[in-house]
């Protein structure tokens, strides 16, 4: 529940020669060889070269490469990262939402004020929103929930901006969303219809690395970024026992890792990611016709970010 530490820091011309009908008959073999070989690699023939898993540091790529989204809504989508760790052979896997913040808005829901207690489920809390998905948000104490940086909701401070509670600040306001370093304190987040301060900014703007030691803490990730289209990218990993699986989670290394690899190579192609609480807070909540999804934390959370329709 506490922020985890930002860790800082590829002569003449030959003469033409006739060609003759017996020389077109010679070379016919040889080309429907190299057709029928080119044709195996591509329908993967058994006894034929096979193609090489991709690998991403321990992690071995199980989902489809290029990755593959499935649209649930206009403005909505949904993929399903799955890895096999190369060390153990764990499965490791993460619920993954691409949002456009034109057609849908972003609202902080505060356990205090929606079930007046300090924590609340996530899916309670997106329920009495009306929202059709939301992840936990912000760190907080674990002895008395009270949240640990800025936080603002509807354009009001419920807690203020702190210097070391987090790296980064994602903020929504008007179809527009970001994600700033926090470092220096600007007046216009106060203004937002949504901002959260949390960290590490594990890929930092521009999608420079933000993480480069991979220290092998395996936990449940909850994470925020934006890609090249300014779409907000929600991912959560599935925890332990979810899914009838034992699954194991991400270093904060491996997250990054998967979060620049472009698409076409299995990652997200992310320009800008921020690490939300982890570990046993980790939670999000789907729920369309179409999909149903919970990932449930093992205990209450004090806040989610709410993806609610317009």
């Amino acid at each position: 529940m506490f922020p985890a530490p930002r860790r800082h820091h590829h002569g003449g011309a030959a003469r033409p020669q006739a060609v003759t009908a017996a020389a077109v008959i010679s070379v016919l073999p040889r080309l429907f060889l190299a057709a029928l070989a080119a044709t195996a690699l591509a329908v993967n023939i058994p006894g034929c070269e096979e193609k090489k898993p991709l690998i991403v540091g321990d992690l071995v790529i199980v989902h489809a490469v290029p990755l593959q989204w499935t649209e649930l809504e206009k403005g909505l989508q949904y993929t399903r990262l799955e890895f096999t760790r190369q060390a153990d052979g764990q499965n490791v896997m993460a619920a993954v939402l691409s949002v456009d913040p034109k057609k849908f808005r972003f609202s902080l829901l505060n356990a205090p004020e929606i079930q007046g207690q300090p924590s609340a489920w996530v899916s309670d809390l997106a329920k009495k929103a009306g929202a059709v998905a939301a992840v936990n948000a912000s760190f907080y104490l674990p002895e008395t929930y009270e949240p640990i940086g800025l936080l603002v909701a509807r354009g009001k401070v419920i807690h203020p901006w702190h210097q070391a509670a987090g790296s980064g600040i994602f903020w929504y306001d008007h179809s527009s969303a970001a994600i700033e370093w926090a470092k220096e304190y600007r007046d216009a987040w106060e203004q937002k219809e949504l901002a959260i301060q949390a960290g590490p900014l594990i890929v930092e703007p521009k999608g420079e690395p933000g993480i480069y030691q991979d220290r092998q803490k395996y936990r449940s990730r909850t994470a925020i970024g934006l890609d090249p289209k300014g779409h907000v990218i929600l991912l959560c990993t599935f925890r332990q026992g979810q899914e009838e699986l034992d699954l194991s989670g991400l270093d904060l290394y491996e997250l990054m890792e998967i979060a620049r690899l472009p698409a076409r190579h299995g990652g997200l192609g992310l320009d800008t990611v921020l690490n939300l609480d982890g570990g046993t807070s980790s939670a999000l909540y789907l729920k369309l016709p179409q999909l149903q999804l919970e990932i449930k934390s093992t205990h209450p959370v004090r806040n989610a970010v709410a993806v609610i329709k317009k």
